[in-house]
């Protein structure tokens, strides 16, 4: 899972990891505002959960508990945590919904 970070951040971030059938249902896994159109398919996606903080690439800062869809290809990667660089910070507004499942931890 190159295209979402995983050698970047280490396999020890991942928080869960796992094929949702539909798309549309990724927001049952991970928060998302429900406006995401690239979520609006009934194509699988695959999604990945991070746990804790993690130093984006590029110098873009930091975010907390992240996650990456991953839909035809396509990679989408969701700051759904506070985020900031440095020490100033910035924290999410609420999610509506927020999600009731979890995706599959890895086996360790």
């Amino acid at each position: 899972m190159q295209d979402c970070y995983v050698d970047y951040f280490g396999v020890a971030t991942i928080s869960g990891m796992g094929l949702v059938p539909h798309a549309r249902d990724i927001g049952k896994y991970i928060p998302v505002r429900g406006q995401e159109p690239e979520l609006a398919t009934d194509d699988p996606a695959w999604a990945i959960t991070f746990a804790g903080k993690v130093t984006l690439p590029r110098g873009l800062g930091w975010t907390v508990d992240p996650a990456c869809v991953v839909v035809d290809g396509e990679r989408y990667f969701y700051i759904v945590g506070e985020r900031g660089n440095g020490s100033v910070s910035k924290t999410p507004r609420p999610f509506a919904n927020p999600p009731t499942m979890a995706l599959p931890a890895l086996v360790r």
